[in-house]
């Protein structure tokens, strides 16, 4: 039995759509960061998810803007350090997430999984709106000091609608 002309017009089809859908499937990106930001900056949602690969350094005079909806995610022991400005605001319905990379990229997310967020004297106008923080607070080089998840020097950052989760319970 030989394959009907029906047959051969469906399989047609369905090879069709197999490679329509592969083509509109979206593909998850991934934008590393690390080093000095030396120059304003905003991270989109189209990069999520943001991984933190080594401590990234927002200058002073440099502002690193987050759209509502962005993850970023911290590798064991890296911070994001500001001596400028960090303007994380987000939205009710989309959040702004500063979690574990375990969070996002498989494995098991735990408290001290990543260090800080560190405000320094230097940093200005700084906002945590509408922000969801996990599994910070890591030990600092020496090990045996637990940093804070969110570390401020000398300056006011706002935070509101916002939320530390899965942090140390000391």
């Amino acid at each position: 039995m030989g394959i009907g002309r029906a047959n051969v017009s469906v399989m047609v089809v369905c090879a069709f759509i197999a490679v329509a859908l592969c083509l509109t499937t979206p593909v998850r990106a991934q934008t590393n960061h690390s080093g000095q930001i030396n120059a304003d900056q905003t991270w989109s949602v189209s990069g999520n998810p943001h991984i933190v690969t080594s401590n990234v350094t927002v200058n002073m005079d440099v502002v690193l803007r987050l759209e509502p909806g962005v993850f970023v995610c911290f590798n064991q022991n890296t911070s994001l350090i500001v001596n400028g400005s960090l303007r994380a605001v987000g939205t009710s319905g989309q959040k702004i997430n500063f979690t574990s990379t375990k969070d996002t990229t498989g494995g098991t997310p735990g408290v001290h999984d990543w260090q800080s967020l560190k405000f320094t004297a230097s940093s200005v106008n700084d906002s945590l709106v509408n922000c969801v923080i996990k599994y910070g607070g890591g030990y600092y080089s020496s090990g045996w000091r637990v940093a804070p998840t969110i570390d401020i020097a000398g300056c006011s950052p706002m935070m509101c609608s916002s939320a530390l989760r899965e942090q140390c319970r000391r």
